[in-house]
């Protein structure tokens, strides 16, 4: 959805139509649900923060500056929500038997043994791992939503990634495979 229309659906919903918000809710539920899913390994946890989330931007509408995005938005507001919920939470500790060989030309999201994985790392790493290749986000989005400089983003980013090889190494060297993240 563009600006533009953005700014119009939001405009109705301030003025009393209360019944266009579902469509700023349903331009981008689906990838804060993926977010809070992979932050939080729990659809039910991820369902319940998500409806926190949409519910804290219905009543906060009237603050938005349209300086980004609504999705834009409501990912810092999922963001921030799902971080002091998952305060209280260790990260899950998996093992994982084996993972296949890569196919270099295929995106790392196509592999289902990269769950396990991430499941393995904390939500902030398993959250910038998944806007970064998951959602195809730019720096500059990802620095909106998770209220970062773009070069303390690169830095995050990087850490991340090291601690993703880190966890594959074991495997990989099975397989004799190399990853390119």
């Amino acid at each position: 959805m563009d600006r533009e229309k953005e700014r119009e659906i939001i405009e109705k919903v301030l003025q009393g139509k209360t019944a266009y918000f579902e469509e700023l809710v349903d331009s981008s539920k689906r990838q804060i649900f993926s977010l809070l899913y992979r932050m939080s390994l729990d659809p039910g946890v991820a369902e319940e923060i998500a409806q926190d989330s949409f519910l804290k931007a219905y009543q906060n509408l009237a603050t938005f500056k349209g300086e980004s995005s609504f999705s834009t938005w409501v990912y810092q507001i999922a963001y921030r929500k799902a971080l002091d919920f998952l305060r209280k939470k260790k990260p899950v500790q998996m093992e994982v038997e084996h993972i296949p060989e890569m196919d270099e030309s295929q995106p790392l999201s196509n592999y289902d043994w990269v769950e396990p994985l991430l499941k393995q790392m904390t939500e902030k790493d398993r959250a910038l791992l998944h806007l970064f290749y998951f959602e195809d986000m730019s720096l500059k989005e990802m620095s909106e939503i998770l209220k970062m400089s773009i070069s303390a983003l690169k830095v995050a980013l990087m850490r991340s990634r090291k601690k993703f090889k880190k966890l594959a190494e074991p495997w990989m060297e099975k397989t004799n495979s190399e990853m390119h993240l």
